[in-house]
C-alpha cells in the first residue's frame, strides 16, 4: 500500500481503489479475488446527505481516473459512452418507475440527475 503510495488525493470516495489496483499491478504485485471474504458496507454513510453531488462524482470521478490513467483518448470515450448511456436512461426514463414500487419522486431525482450529468459531462 504505501510502496505504491496509498490512495491517491486526487480521487474523494469514488475510483480510488480501482486506481490503487492499478498502480499495485504497475508496481508488480498480484491482485487476488477472495470470493470467500465479506466486506461490510455501512451504505453510503459519508455522502449520505448529499444525494445529487454523490451521483455526479461517481462518474467525475471515473472520468478522471480514465484521464489519469489510461490518457485523454480513453476518458473522452468514457465520456461519449456516459453521455449515450445517459440519453437512453432519460428516453427510458419515463416507462422505468412504471409498475414498480419506486417513489415517484425518487424517479423524478435520478432523471433530474442524468440531466444535471449532461450539461456537466463537457467540464469532467
Amino acid at each position: 500500500f504505501e510502496q505504491v503510495g496509498g490512495l491517491d488525493d486526487a480521487f474523494f470516495i469514488y475510483s480510488e481503489e480501482v486506481d490503487l489496483c492499478k498502480r499495485i499491478q504497475q508496481a508488480g504485485w498480484q491482485l487476488y479475488w477472495v470470493p470467500q471474504a465479506d466486506v461490510i458496507h455501512y451504505g453510503a454513510q459519508s455522502t449520505q446527505l448529499v444525494a445529487r453531488e454523490m451521483f455526479l462524482n461517481l462518474y467525475r470521478y471515473k472520468v478522471l481516473y480514465f484521464r489519469k490513467r489510461h490518457g485523454a483518448r480513453t476518458a473522452a470515450l468514457y465520456k461519449v459512452i456516459l453521455l449515450l448511456a445517459s440519453l437512453a436512461r432519460l428516453a427510458a426514463s419515463p416507462f422505468a418507475c412504471f409498475g414498480h414500487k419506486v417513489p415517484r419522486q425518487d424517479c423524478r431525482a435520478l432523471t433530474a440527475n442524468y440531466w444535471r450529468l449532461l450539461c456537466l459531462l463537457p467540464e469532467f
